[in-house]
């Protein structure tokens, strides 16, 4: 038998890109088949999926409210437990400086469980709600 991992294979895809002139549009899938880390490794079989899709509009040249929604499955699809993040943001965007000021709330919900025993115990220490302000500098 080899020593070496099996190498990982991954895949995503995407689009995005402005529909007409201030609404934004985004969205991307990910496939993932790997041993990942050790702690993961329950069955070299196992797939993983997930994606996300968001949508912003802008009211203004600088401000732009947002909707976006991930979606997870971090027990492999062949096992409970999808992951449903859906979030609200509101972008403010600094010109001249090449700034953009970023808030965002995100609720983690969970599906795809046999019983709500199962649900409520699969969490791994994941925040439920999530608020976050960002600052991000683009060059």
């Amino acid at each position: 038998p080899s020593n070496r991992k099996s190498a990982r294979r991954r895949s995503s895809r995407g689009a995005r890109g402005s529909v007409k002139n201030r609404l934004y549009l985004s969205a991307e899938a990910y496939y993932l088949s790997s041993d990942l880390v050790k702690r993961q490794r329950v069955n070299h079989t196992y797939r993983y999926i997930g994606g996300y899709a968001q949508v912003g509009y802008f009211v203004t040249r600088k401000l732009q409210p947002a909707l976006r929604w991930d979606f997870m499955d971090r027990n492999s699809t062949e096992t409970d437990g999808f992951l449903n993040m859906p979030a609200v943001g509101l972008n403010y965007y600094i010109m001249g400086y090449n700034l953009k000021l970023q808030a965002m709330y995100q609720f983690l919900g969970r599906w795809g469980h046999a019983t709500q025993d199962a649900r409520e115990l699969d969490d791994l220490g994941l925040a439920q709600h999530t608020a976050m302000v960002m600052l991000q500098f683009s060059f």
